[in-house]
């Protein structure tokens, strides 16, 4: 039953668009026959008569209960094989074993991933394969990143919060401030005069409020930022992927691969204990069936007429202007990215890269600044 399912997936899937919608076996067989006819000059699709019985024999053991015998089994496994095989080559060129569905991916570095995810299972190289697919996921995860409307994101990182806190407890108070706020204490009618270090502390401690251990607080705000990380990862695993616990196995199972700004390089965290083969097919497919599905949302046109898709592409116009305008400020001189972060509005540095692509493919970059210059049209190693 299973070689007759794969012969029928196998046809349908060489026949792609000219599949006939509810059609049989035999039907689907019939027409993959008629387009390799149309090709190789008449003849017929080698070992189609075997196909055929493969699916008398099938409903034998599906309708009348008969047992296959082994040798029947492994041969028409033989059979099926050389079939799609010989339609394979015929129709596309290629054989089965050079037929991926990776080939289907249209961004050529998730393509690459995966492709050489499934050299390495098929070398017997688990720990390969998991570094390919822990790569292949992030970009699967960029890509989907970069389809989404344009917002101005909050930078709320440990870093942030961190600097943040270390700013409460280093703030000083304005010396004249603090001068004035002495005086003024010091004259105040008392039948007990107060010494003017004295004022002088209280001025400072109202005023500044620097000393404060800011522990308590930089912990707190840590560990929201952490669940905050948790949540919204998950969140957008489950947009990437449709099923949270498929992604949750995939994390704890293939492991994590971090990248570099700006780069296609990673660095890979391997899971415990290493992934096993049968565990990486189970991988691949997982992400075939995302890229693939990712590729198709990507592929489904938008509206025209979306008042939410005009306004927020007005706003990333305004964002890519704004950049424009701190390059032109600079007079030529040299520009960071955190220039840029800090300069406008706070964005987010995942917000400055694809802005700066648009503004070189829009043929802009003249007006841009040196540095801008060397971050955005950093090549890929």
């Amino acid at each position: 039953m299973l070689l007759d399912l794969a012969v029928e997936t196998g046809s349908k899937a060489l026949l792609g668009t000219r599949v006939q919608k509810g059609a049989d076996f035999r039907t689907t067989i019939k027409r993959l026959d008629e387009d390799y006819q149309a090709r190789q000059a008449g003849a017929s699709i080698p070992g189609i008569g075997r196909v055929l019985e493969l699916r008398d024999y099938r409903n034998g053991v599906q309708h009348a209960g008969n047992l296959p015998a082994p040798d029947n089994v492994n041969r028409y496994a033989v059979y099926a094989r050389d079939f799609l095989d010989a339609a394979s080559v015929g129709l596309t060129d290629l054989e089965l074993e050079g037929l991926s569905r990776a080939t289907l991916i249209e961004d050529a570095d998730i393509r690459g991933r995966l492709e050489s995810a499934e050299h390495a299972i098929a070398n017997d190289n688990a720990a390969d394969a998991a570094l390919q697919l822990a790569a292949a996921y992030e970009l699967i995860a960029r890509s989907f990143r970069q389809r989404q409307p344009w917002r101005r994101r909050g930078n709320l990182r440990q870093y942030d919060v961190r600097r943040a806190v270390q700013q409460l407890q280093t703030r000083k108070a304005d010396s004249t401030l603090v001068r004035r706020f002495t005086e003024a204490l010091t004259a105040i009618p008392a039948k007990r005069a107060l010494p003017s270090h004295d004022a002088r502390k209280i001025a400072e401690a109202s005023l500044g409020g620097g000393s404060a251990d800011g522990r308590q607080l930089l912990d707190l705000l840590q560990a929201v930022v952490t669940e905050l990380d948790y949540a919204n990862e998950r969140l957008e695993a489950s947009m990437i992927i449709g099923d949270l616990g498929d992604y949750t196995w995939f994390r704890g199972r293939v492991g994590r691969a971090v990248g570099s700004w700006g780069s296609e390089r990673f660095s890979y965290l391997a899971a415990e204990p290493p992934l096993e083969r049968d565990e990486a097919r189970r991988a691949l497919t997982l992400l075939l069936d995302t890229a693939l599905r990712q590729q198709r949302i990507a592929q489904s046109p938008a509206s025209p007429h979306s008042m939410i898709g005009l306004a927020e592409r007005r706003k990333w116009e305004e964002f890519k202007a704004s950049i424009l305008g701190l390059a032109e400020a600079n007079d030529g001189r040299r520009v960071t990215i955190d220039d840029i972060v800090a300069e406008l509005d706070d964005p987010s540095p995942d917000d400055v890269e694809p802005a700066l692509s648009e503004l070189i493919s829009e043929g802009k970059l003249s007006q841009l600044a040196p540095e801008l210059y060397e971050v955005a049209s950093r090549p890929k190693p």
